[in-house]
């Protein structure tokens, strides 16, 4: 029973010191870079060597995004007034979906989208993708409905 009661205190002054020694190199870590000057830097490729060939790419890369993985960003404190309210402003805008002609046969006309994945649709009148409807589809515009709110597109001629 005395060797059991040793071999227990011998672990548990092992685990603890191995506790101590871990949450010492955490706590180092968490001081030194806090103390390093913070650089925002990218490793992500520039978007124009990524999207060379195709314009009508949606996603733009950013590099002001926050890093989730720094630590110690200056939190800024603002005192907000209670009797102002912040105004949302929705700012309307359909998902990247890209017209790329109409498609007249058998007395039908059916529009041709693209989406932002490359992905080619075949929409009649009344067909939705990604919450756009298809309104109208005539030989030189194709109306579309989403959010509420109706838009256009036309046939470019070249």
């Amino acid at each position: 029973m005395a060797s059991v009661r040793k071999n227990t205190k011998l672990l548990t002054r092992i685990l603890a010191v191995l506790v101590l020694l871990i949450w010492g190199e955490v706590a180092y870590q968490l001081v030194k870079s806090k103390h390093q000057p913070h650089v925002a830097t990218s490793a992500a490729p520039s978007y124009s060597l990524i999207h060379a060939n195709n314009a009508r790419v949606p996603y733009v890369f950013k590099d002001n995004a926050r890093d989730p993985f720094a630590f110690f960003h200056p939190v800024i404190h603002v005192r907000r007034d209670p009797k102002v309210v912040p105004l949302i402003v929705h700012i309307w805008a359909p998902p990247p979906i890209y017209f790329e002609g109409v498609m007249l046969g058998g007395g039908k006309r059916t529009a041709i989208l693209t989406n932002g994945s490359g992905q080619t649709f075949f929409l009649a009148q009344g067909d939705t993708i990604d919450g756009v409807k298809i309104i109208e589809v005539n030989d030189q515009r194709v109306t579309y409905s989403y959010d509420r709110k109706d838009s256009s597109w036309t046939v470019e001629t070249r």
